[in-house]
């Protein structure tokens, strides 16, 4: 049981971080593709929550210091111009779903921040795309196991 939990606890980190492997090691770790897409998209949405909302807090609190010392707000910073191609053309919706394969979920939740949509609507789009891409990832690795004729669970 314990060891079941580590190998969960696993895909779901990776997946914070990496999505594209994280069905890989639920599959090397004899995990159901069910469990797979799951925590693979569990991973993934929580990621860019956690990101998006804490990005949110960090620039409040520097804005928040930088009015305390009476100094002027800073200026954005030039954003990466596919990132801003985008944006311009898909909003909020088009960076839930295009940047995580592209960014990884830590850059799609500094992207959202960047462009300061709120938290709980990254939230909404991101179950979504978190369940589209870890459903993706995960049937491609199984498909690709099984095809090969690699071990399945």
């Amino acid at each position: 049981m314990l060891e079941h939990l580590a190998k969960c606890l696993a895909v779901f980190g990776l997946a914070m971080v990496r999505p594209t492997f994280a069905p890989a090691l639920a599959l090397v770790s004899k995990l159901h593709v069910a469990e797979s897409i799951l925590l693979t998209s569990l991973g993934i949405t929580s990621s860019v929550v956690l990101v998006s909302s804490v990005g949110e807090r960090v620039v409040a609190f520097f804005a928040a210091r930088r009015a305390r010392k009476g100094k002027p707000p800073k200026p954005p910073r030039e954003i990466h111009p596919r990132v801003r191609g985008i944006w311009e053309r898909y909003g909020a919706l088009g960076i839930a779903f295009i940047t995580p394969p592209l960014l990884s979920p830590p850059g799609t939740g500094m992207a959202a921040a960047a462009f300061d949509v709120p938290s709980p609507r990254v939230a909404g789009y991101m179950i979504w795309a978190g369940i589209f891409w870890g459903s993706t990832y995960s049937i491609i690795w199984y498909f690709l196991a099984e095809s090969l004729g690699l071990a399945r669970p």
